[in-house]
């Protein structure tokens, strides 16, 4: 099949419901992204009022790449599970892609800014979601779900998201990630931060949310990534509440439920003390940190670019 190429919302629009040739889980595309693309204003508004569902005729294999291209003022509003991609299969990698102005509803199960439903040995590589979620139970700024099975991985890298995510089960990247006794299955998120406010009605966490216990051989890995903002819900996590590996991790929890305890699970987990003072919560697990110390950190500085 040959490649894709999109250059307007309307080869966008024809790309998402499976009518330039796509749409069946055999298909094998490597579909580009070639220009910057706005939903409010392109084609003289002609696209304002669109409901855009995602790429919906596309559940099988897709290499997609956004060519660091931005499309902006997706919006939705349904009961659909909903990312970018809805669905995407085993194999599959989407990166250098941006989504500004997102702004999403849905009372769905999955909801995810890139993909909702995450097939197995795959990747998601330098995407960054800018904007609003507001989901049903397992919300991520990335992912909402990823499923597993034995002898698959999947790598989140060099991914970010920014602004407002409610639900049930909140991760600023990952809502959940499904391995439960899977063998030699593993999750690595890499290189991720998150500035945000994540509003759930459970369980909430700055980077994944309610990951679950591998089998032999397998494990979630977490590297290199940060959370800065506001954390609400039951059970509170600076990063994750489960990380079977942990290294270089940073939370600064600016605020969270009334009299709340953020647990911060291992002790790989740098956290600004100061902020978590002067906020007046409870923190469990972690390392401690002044703000002065942490925004010098070399490693904050040159890669996050974290003001003074």
């Amino acid at each position: 099949m040959a490649d894709i190429h999109i250059t307007s919302i309307a080869d966008l629009l024809a790309f998402a419901n499976g009518s330039s040739g796509t749409g069946t889980s055999e298909d094998f595309l490597n579909v580009y992204l070639d220009k910057d693309l706005d939903f409010a204003l392109d084609n003289g508004g002609a696209y304002a009022n669109t409901d855009f569902a995602g790429c919906t005729g596309i559940t099988g294999y897709c290499n997609f790449y956004g060519q660091n291209h931005t499309i902006k003022n997706i919006s939705y509003i349904g009961a659909a599970n909903w990312g970018f991609f809805p669905s995407l299969g085993s194999g599959s990698t989407v990166r250098d892609l941006y989504l500004s102005d997102l702004n999403v509803t849905t009372t769905a199960e999955k909801t995810g800014g890139i993909v909702a439903s995450w097939g197995l040995n795959s990747y998601i590589i330098n995407c960054h979601v800018q904007g609003v979620i507001n989901g049903g139970q397992y919300v991520g700024g990335i992912v909402g779900v990823g499923a597993s099975v034995d002898s698959s991985n999947r790598y989140i890298q060099y991914c970010t998201f920014s602004g407002n995510i409610s639900g049930s089960y909140i991760g600023g990247i990952m809502g959940r990630n499904q391995g439960a006794g899977w063998r030699y299955s593993s999750t690595y998120i890499q290189c991720c931060g998150v500035r945000a406010t994540l509003n759930s009605t459970n369980k909430v966490s700055g980077v994944g949310c309610w990951q679950e216990s591998p089998g032999s051989y397998s494990g979630i890995y977490y590297s290199k990534c940060y959370f800065i903002g506001s954390l609400y819900g039951n059970a509170i996590y600076g990063i994750a509440d489960r990380l079977d590996s942990a290294s270089e991790l940073y939370a600064v929890v600016e605020s969270t439920t009334q009299d709340g305890t953020v647990n911060m699970v291992n002790t790989n987990v740098i956290y600004d003390n100061d902020v978590a003072t002067t906020a007046g919560y409870t923190v469990t697990g972690g390392t401690p940190e002044t703000s002065a110390h942490l925004k010098d950190a070399t490693y904050m500085r040159t890669t996050y670019n974290w003001s003074a």
